[in-house]
């Protein structure tokens, strides 16, 4: 790790900045709108079919569903607003461009860790979450799926940052034996609860 880390700042003005195609930016506004109508966000979802359709798949792994979701307007009065935005929200962090630093390798040799896996670790949080909320009274199921899912966003988010430097701080944890926020602090100057926190303001 020879690079100098980011300021925090820095960092999530480049993070900011995977947002900006149009699409993003339009569901990212409605999302901050807590006064803007379900349907508003449902339209500017459905604007985008691919990332419609990932999402209606998304939410049919929700455990124990009456029936399967096919459309978004099912979806969204399933999940309800809040819980559709942080799913869309979540979703999108996987599925934005990544950036990409000058000099940085776009292939880096011997990958600890690549997105398939920080998304299949989500998906199962997120499952596997669902299942423990359904045993437990007065605890929502379709929270516990999307508080699964988003739990660790920060660490796609640095991923998508520089993947480069996201693997040396994977490394660096695990040759020191200590926990992943210790190696991002090292290579980044944040760690993905800092990250995290600042994708959700």
């Amino acid at each position: 790790m020879n690079q100098q880390p980011n300021s925090p700042a820095e960092i999530h003005e480049k993070i900011s900045q995977l947002y900006q195609s149009p699409q993003n930016l339009r569901i990212v506004e409605i999302a901050k709108d807590d006064k803007a109508p379900l349907d508003n966000f449902v339209e500017a979802i459905s604007a985008d079919q691919v990332f419609d359709a990932r999402l209606i798949k998304l939410a049919n792994f929700v455990p124990g569903l009456a029936q399967g979701l096919t459309t978004l307007a099912d979806a969204s009065n399933v999940f309800g607003l809040d819980n559709l935005k942080a799913l869309a929200l979540g979703l999108s962090a996987f599925t934005v461009e990544p950036a990409q630093e000058t000099g940085e390798k776009s292939v880096v040799e011997d990958e600890l860790i690549n997105l398939r896996d920080l998304w299949e670790h989500a998906l199962g949080c997120a499952a596997v979450a669902a299942r423990l909320a359904a045993k437990i009274e007065g605890v929502s199921t379709l929270s516990a799926f999307v508080g699964g899912l988003i739990h660790d966003v920060g660490k796609v988010l640095l991923y998508r940052y520089s993947k480069e430097r996201f693997i040396a701080a994977i490394s660096v944890a695990l040759e020191k034996n200590v926990p992943s926020t210790e190696g991002e602090m090292l290579a980044f100057g944040i760690d993905h609860v800092t990250a995290a926190e600042e994708w959700c303001r």
